[in-house]
Parts: C-alpha cells; sequence; structure tokens
C-alpha cells in the first residue's frame, strides 16, 4: 500500500510539473518558454518543496500507521497461559503475513517454538517459501490442549521482529 501511495505521489507530482513546465497546455512557443522562467524567478519552487515535504511526511506516518497495524495483529496473542487454539491463529497469522510482506524483511519476525527457530527476515525473503512451509509445519505441532506463553521482541523501529512461544 505504501509503494501504491508513493507511486501516485510522484504521478500527480510529474503531472503538475508537466503542466507548468508546457505552459498550462498553450501551443504558444514563446508563451511556454515565458512560463518556464517565471516559474524559476518567482517562488514556486517552495511550493514544490513544500509539496515534497508534505508527501514525505505523509509516507512517515504510513510507516507508523503500517507499523502499529502489524503489530497490534500480534500483540494480541502476547501474553501468559494461551490456549493452543490462539497460537495455532497466531501462527496462521504470520503465514498470511508472510504472503502479504514477501519481499519486505522488516515484517517478517522470526519465530521460536521450543527448540525450533524460524528466521525471519531477509532469510524468509531469501528462501520464502520455506518460511511459509515451516510456519505451517509448526501450526501442526501446537497442541490445543495445553496452554502457551507467548513473548514478542521489537527492533530499533519498533516493528515485532521475534515472537517466542514457549509451553507453559
Amino acid at each position: 500500500m505504501k509503494k501504491k501511495i508513493l507511486a501516485i505521489g510522484l504521478i500527480i507530482l510529474l503531472c503538475l510539473t508537466l503542466v507548468l513546465f508546457t505552459g498550462c497546455g498553450d501551443s504558444d512557443e514563446e508563451e511556454s518558454t515565458e512560463n518556464t522562467s517565471s516559474i524559476s524567478e518567482n517562488s514556486d519552487e517552495n511550493e514544490f518543496e513544500t509539496e515534497n515535504e508534505s508527501i514525505e511526511n505523509d509516507e512517515e506516518n504510513l510507516n507508523s500507521t503500517e507499523i502499529e497495524r502489524f503489530n497490534e495483529q500480534f500483540e494480541e496473542y502476547a501474553g501468559d497461559s494461551q490456549r493452543g487454539s490462539s497460537v495455532t491463529r497466531l501462527v496462521s497469522m504470520l503465514v498470511s503475513n508472510a504472503t502479504t510482506n514477501e519481499g519486505n524483511s522488516e515484517f517478517l519476525p522470526t519465530v521460536e517454538f521450543g527448540d525450533t527457530t524460524i528466521s525471519g527476515g531477509e532469510n524468509a525473503v531469501d528462501d520464502s517459501e520455506q518460511y511459509v512451509a515451516d510456519l505451517t509445519s509448526l501450526r501442526t505441532e501446537v497442541m490445543s490442549t495445553r496452554t502457551y506463553l507467548v513473548t514478542v521482541e521489537y527492533s530499533e523501529d519498533d516493528i515485532i521482529n521475534k515472537i517466542v512461544i514457549e509451553e507453559n
């Protein structure tokens, strides 16, 4: 979604630039040259800078919102005495997340379950099929009759980068 918004912003910026530098559709080449000169002489450049800053701020806000949304989907499963069925749903969410964020290493957390470690991050990007297969296999190891302690760890960017599941 971030890439789509950024692409739309760039398209809009290119269209505005094209319109301003072609003289708003005038066919007279002299007027077009005059418009181009006046753009350089006026403070319209500041307008472009402000628009670019606005796009960057929107992107930062989107990142913050995207991080919150990402973290929330897993934080609800964190805690002591999580039932096996909840842990199974958590692992299913991780599988779904791996498909959605394929190629985006910061949104592919490492998962530890007992002696099993499923490496996230760049490892998951390099071999996404194996990452998903390992998570799917892990889902079958969760016992619905047991309870688990689920903890999450965060990167420096406040993104969940590790989920630890321990049997109580």
